[in-house]
Protein backbone atom coordinates (compact mmCIF):
# COMPACT_ATOMS: atom_id res chain seq x y z
CA UNK A 1 0.00 0.00 0.00
CA UNK A 2 1.44 3.33 -1.00
CA UNK A 3 1.46 6.40 1.21
CA UNK A 4 3.05 9.78 1.84
CA UNK A 5 4.81 11.01 4.48
CA UNK A 6 4.43 15.16 5.58
CA UNK A 7 6.66 17.72 7.43
CA UNK A 8 7.03 21.01 8.03
CA UNK A 9 10.37 22.72 8.37
CA UNK A 10 11.01 26.27 9.23
CA UNK A 11 14.00 28.56 9.72
CA UNK A 12 14.15 28.04 13.37
CA UNK A 13 13.94 24.13 12.96
CA UNK A 14 17.65 22.09 14.54
CA UNK A 15 19.09 20.82 11.51
CA UNK A 16 20.86 17.76 13.52
CA UNK A 17 17.20 17.25 14.86
CA UNK A 18 16.16 17.01 11.53
CA UNK A 19 18.55 14.88 9.95
CA UNK A 20 18.16 12.27 13.00
CA UNK A 21 13.82 12.50 12.00
CA UNK A 22 14.66 11.93 8.04
CA UNK A 23 16.96 9.28 8.67
CA UNK A 24 14.27 7.55 11.39
CA UNK A 25 11.77 7.72 8.44
CA UNK A 26 14.21 6.38 5.47
CA UNK A 27 15.37 3.03 7.50
CA UNK A 28 11.57 1.89 8.29
CA UNK A 29 11.13 -1.97 7.56
CA UNK A 30 8.60 -0.09 5.33
CA UNK A 31 9.86 2.85 3.06
CA UNK A 32 7.18 5.37 2.76
CA UNK A 33 7.04 5.63 -1.25
CA UNK A 34 7.07 10.01 -1.24
CA UNK A 35 8.47 12.06 1.30
CA UNK A 36 6.62 15.67 0.91
CA UNK A 37 8.66 18.33 3.21
CA UNK A 38 7.16 21.78 3.37
CA UNK A 39 9.07 24.47 3.53
CA UNK A 40 7.50 27.25 5.77
CA UNK A 41 9.45 30.56 4.07
CA UNK A 42 12.99 30.90 4.48
CA UNK A 43 15.05 28.43 6.07
CA UNK A 44 18.76 28.62 6.99
CA UNK A 45 21.70 26.85 4.68
CA UNK A 46 22.56 24.20 6.98
CA UNK A 47 18.55 23.17 6.58
CA UNK A 48 18.74 23.51 3.03
CA UNK A 49 21.65 21.11 2.97
CA UNK A 50 20.25 18.57 4.85
CA UNK A 51 17.49 18.65 2.69
CA UNK A 52 19.31 18.02 -0.42
CA UNK A 53 21.40 15.22 1.46
CA UNK A 54 18.17 13.30 1.75
CA UNK A 55 17.17 13.15 -1.55
CA UNK A 56 20.07 11.00 -2.21
CA UNK A 57 18.98 8.37 0.46
CA UNK A 58 15.30 8.20 -1.31
CA UNK A 59 13.92 8.65 -4.51
CA UNK A 60 11.21 10.66 -4.16
CA UNK A 61 11.37 13.68 -1.90
CA UNK A 62 9.25 16.28 -2.87
CA UNK A 63 10.04 19.68 -1.59
CA UNK A 64 6.77 22.15 -1.35
CA UNK A 65 8.45 26.04 -0.95
CA UNK A 66 6.33 28.75 0.61
CA UNK A 67 7.69 32.33 -0.15
CA UNK A 68 6.98 33.72 3.58
CA UNK A 69 6.35 31.57 6.67
CA UNK A 70 2.69 31.39 7.32
CA UNK A 71 2.41 29.20 10.23
CA UNK A 72 2.33 25.31 10.21
CA UNK A 73 -2.01 24.75 9.70
CA UNK A 74 -1.37 26.31 6.47
CA UNK A 75 1.71 24.67 5.43
CA UNK A 76 0.49 21.51 6.50
CA UNK A 77 -2.54 22.33 4.00
CA UNK A 78 -0.12 22.82 1.17
CA UNK A 79 1.67 19.50 1.68
CA UNK A 80 -1.74 17.42 2.10
CA UNK A 81 -2.35 19.06 -1.60
CA UNK A 82 0.90 18.03 -2.65
CA UNK A 83 1.09 14.34 -1.61
CA UNK A 84 0.32 12.14 -4.12
CA UNK A 85 -1.44 9.40 -1.96
CA UNK A 86 -4.42 9.27 -0.05
CA UNK A 87 -3.01 7.56 3.05
CA UNK A 88 -0.19 10.53 4.57
CA UNK A 89 1.66 10.12 8.00
CA UNK A 90 2.48 13.03 9.85
CA UNK A 91 6.28 13.73 11.47
CA UNK A 92 7.72 16.68 13.03
CA UNK A 93 10.96 17.49 12.27
CA UNK A 94 12.71 17.09 15.76
CA UNK A 95 10.94 13.20 16.64
CA UNK A 96 11.97 9.89 16.07
CA UNK A 97 9.65 7.35 14.42
CA UNK A 98 10.41 4.05 15.53
CA UNK A 99 11.54 1.74 12.86
CA UNK A 100 8.31 -0.27 12.53
CA UNK A 101 5.59 2.30 12.87
CA UNK A 102 4.77 2.63 9.47
CA UNK A 103 5.28 -0.55 9.09
CA UNK A 104 1.77 -1.49 12.34
CA UNK A 105 0.50 1.40 11.00
CA UNK A 106 -0.21 0.10 7.15
CA UNK A 107 -1.46 -3.44 8.97
CA UNK A 108 -4.67 -1.13 10.70
CA UNK A 109 -5.37 0.02 7.61
CA UNK A 110 -4.89 -3.52 5.38
CA UNK A 111 -7.06 -5.11 8.25
CA UNK A 112 -9.80 -2.63 8.36
CA UNK A 113 -10.71 -0.38 5.51
CA UNK A 114 -13.01 1.45 7.62
CA UNK A 115 -10.73 2.96 9.53
CA UNK A 116 -9.69 6.76 8.80
CA UNK A 117 -6.65 7.38 10.94
CA UNK A 118 -4.15 5.53 13.05
CA UNK A 119 -1.58 6.85 15.97
CA UNK A 120 -0.01 5.07 18.67
CA UNK A 121 1.82 5.67 21.66
CA UNK A 122 4.39 8.21 22.08
CA UNK A 123 7.65 8.34 24.12
CA UNK A 124 9.02 11.48 25.02
CA UNK A 125 12.79 12.01 25.78
CA UNK A 126 15.17 15.31 25.91
CA UNK A 127 18.56 15.76 24.04
CA UNK A 128 20.03 14.60 26.78
CA UNK A 129 18.74 11.01 26.73
CA UNK A 130 16.71 11.67 29.59
CA UNK A 131 13.03 9.88 29.10
CA UNK A 132 10.16 11.60 30.73
CA UNK A 133 7.26 8.68 29.84
CA UNK A 134 4.50 7.43 26.98
CA UNK A 135 1.41 8.92 26.30
CA UNK A 136 -0.70 5.63 25.87
CA UNK A 137 -4.34 6.52 23.94
CA UNK A 138 -7.13 4.43 24.21
CA UNK A 139 -7.55 2.17 21.15
CA UNK A 140 -10.39 3.26 20.26
CA UNK A 141 -14.44 3.06 19.94
CA UNK A 142 -16.53 4.18 23.19
CA UNK A 143 -13.90 4.70 24.92
CA UNK A 144 -11.44 6.24 22.43
CA UNK A 145 -15.08 8.90 21.95
CA UNK A 146 -15.08 9.98 25.47
CA UNK A 147 -11.54 10.40 26.40
CA UNK A 148 -11.76 13.00 23.08
CA UNK A 149 -13.93 15.34 25.53
CA UNK A 150 -10.91 16.31 27.52
CA UNK A 151 -8.23 15.63 25.88
CA UNK A 152 -6.40 14.65 22.28
CA UNK A 153 -7.69 11.13 20.57
CA UNK A 154 -4.69 10.38 18.72
CA UNK A 155 -0.99 12.06 18.42
CA UNK A 156 -0.61 13.98 15.91
CA UNK A 157 2.95 13.69 15.42
CA UNK A 158 2.71 9.69 15.19
CA UNK A 159 -0.65 9.44 13.11
CA UNK A 160 -1.44 8.30 9.59
CA UNK A 161 -4.64 9.39 8.38
CA UNK A 162 -6.59 9.35 5.10
CA UNK A 163 -6.31 12.67 3.18
CA UNK A 164 -9.38 12.48 1.38
CA UNK A 165 -11.37 12.81 5.12
CA UNK A 166 -8.95 15.32 6.33
CA UNK A 167 -9.96 17.86 3.48
CA UNK A 168 -13.54 16.70 3.37
CA UNK A 169 -13.35 18.74 6.82
CA UNK A 170 -11.38 21.90 5.33
CA UNK A 171 -8.07 20.72 6.83
CA UNK A 172 -6.40 22.35 9.48
CA UNK A 173 -7.94 25.22 11.05
CA UNK A 174 -5.63 28.33 11.58
CA UNK A 175 -4.63 27.54 15.35
CA UNK A 176 -0.95 27.59 16.55
CA UNK A 177 -1.07 25.23 19.01
CA UNK A 178 -4.11 23.13 18.93
CA UNK A 179 -4.64 23.19 15.55
CA UNK A 180 -4.26 18.59 15.45
CA UNK A 181 -7.54 18.83 18.36
CA UNK A 182 -9.53 20.67 16.35
CA UNK A 183 -8.69 18.61 13.37
CA UNK A 184 -9.73 16.01 15.44
CA UNK A 185 -12.57 16.84 16.65
CA UNK A 186 -14.26 18.04 13.04
CA UNK A 187 -13.07 14.22 11.53
CA UNK A 188 -15.46 12.73 14.54
CA UNK A 189 -18.17 14.87 14.06
CA UNK A 190 -17.77 13.96 10.29
CA UNK A 191 -18.27 10.04 11.58
CA UNK A 192 -14.40 9.01 11.16
CA UNK A 193 -13.06 6.45 12.79
CA UNK A 194 -9.88 6.20 14.80
CA UNK A 195 -7.76 3.85 15.92
CA UNK A 196 -4.46 3.53 18.17
CA UNK A 197 -1.84 1.07 18.20
CA UNK A 198 -0.20 0.54 21.96
CA UNK A 199 3.50 -0.10 20.50
CA UNK A 200 5.09 3.06 20.57
CA UNK A 201 5.69 4.54 17.39
CA UNK A 202 7.24 7.83 18.08
CA UNK A 203 9.96 9.45 20.58
CA UNK A 204 8.67 12.97 20.96
CA UNK A 205 11.38 15.62 21.63
CA UNK A 206 10.50 17.51 24.28
CA UNK A 207 13.26 19.82 25.44
CA UNK A 208 11.10 23.01 25.01
CA UNK A 209 7.74 21.78 24.26
CA UNK A 210 6.27 21.83 27.67
CA UNK A 211 7.26 25.26 28.72
CA UNK A 212 5.26 26.80 25.69
CA UNK A 213 2.49 25.24 27.28
CA UNK A 214 2.35 27.78 29.38
CA UNK A 215 1.79 30.39 26.98
CA UNK A 216 -0.42 33.12 27.02
CA UNK A 217 -1.29 32.47 23.80
CA UNK A 218 -1.61 28.64 24.46
CA UNK A 219 -4.34 29.27 27.27
CA UNK A 220 -6.23 31.68 24.59
CA UNK A 221 -6.25 28.62 22.53
CA UNK A 222 -7.49 26.56 25.19
CA UNK A 223 -10.65 28.71 25.57
CA UNK A 224 -11.19 28.87 21.78
CA UNK A 225 -10.59 24.89 21.67
CA UNK A 226 -13.58 24.46 23.96
CA UNK A 227 -15.98 26.44 22.61
CA UNK A 228 -15.10 24.82 19.50
CA UNK A 229 -15.69 21.50 20.67
CA UNK A 230 -18.92 22.72 22.28
CA UNK A 231 -20.28 24.26 19.03
CA UNK A 232 -19.48 21.03 17.54
CA UNK A 233 -21.49 19.21 19.60
CA UNK A 234 -18.39 17.05 21.18
CA UNK A 235 -19.27 17.95 25.08
CA UNK A 236 -21.49 19.44 27.37
CA UNK A 237 -21.64 23.06 28.16
CA UNK A 238 -20.46 21.68 31.40
CA UNK A 239 -18.08 19.80 30.23
CA UNK A 240 -16.31 22.94 28.29
CA UNK A 241 -16.64 24.99 31.80
CA UNK A 242 -14.86 21.55 33.62
CA UNK A 243 -12.25 21.25 30.71
CA UNK A 244 -11.36 25.21 30.68
CA UNK A 245 -10.74 25.23 34.50
CA UNK A 246 -8.62 22.12 34.73
CA UNK A 247 -6.92 22.49 31.76
CA UNK A 248 -6.37 26.29 32.01
CA UNK A 249 -5.64 26.63 35.42
CA UNK A 250 -2.48 23.87 34.79
CA UNK A 251 -1.33 26.29 32.45
CA UNK A 252 -0.79 29.14 35.00
CA UNK A 253 1.59 27.12 37.22
CA UNK A 254 5.08 28.28 36.82
CA UNK A 255 7.17 26.26 34.30
CA UNK A 256 9.08 23.67 37.05
CA UNK A 257 5.35 22.76 38.47
CA UNK A 258 3.67 22.56 34.91
CA UNK A 259 7.18 20.41 33.98
CA UNK A 260 6.32 18.03 37.12
CA UNK A 261 2.49 17.54 36.14
CA UNK A 262 3.62 17.04 32.64
CA UNK A 263 6.41 14.58 33.14
CA UNK A 264 4.30 12.78 36.21
CA UNK A 265 0.65 13.20 35.96
CA UNK A 266 0.21 13.49 31.91
CA UNK A 267 2.45 10.82 31.33
CA UNK A 268 2.06 7.08 32.15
Amino acid sequence: MKFSVLMTVYINDNPIYLYKALLSIIKQTLVPTEIVIVKDGLVTDEILKVLEKVKTKHNNVKIVSLEENKGQSEALNQGLLNCSYDLVARMDSDDISTKKRFELQINVFNEDSSIDAVSGTTEDFSSDGKKYGKRVLPQGGEELYQFSKKRSPLNHGAVMYKKEKVLAVGGYKKFIQVQDYILWADMLSNNCKFYNLKEVLLKVRVDDKYSRKGTKNYVKEEILLQKYLYKEGLISKFVMYMNMLTRIGVRIFPKKILFFIYKKLLRS
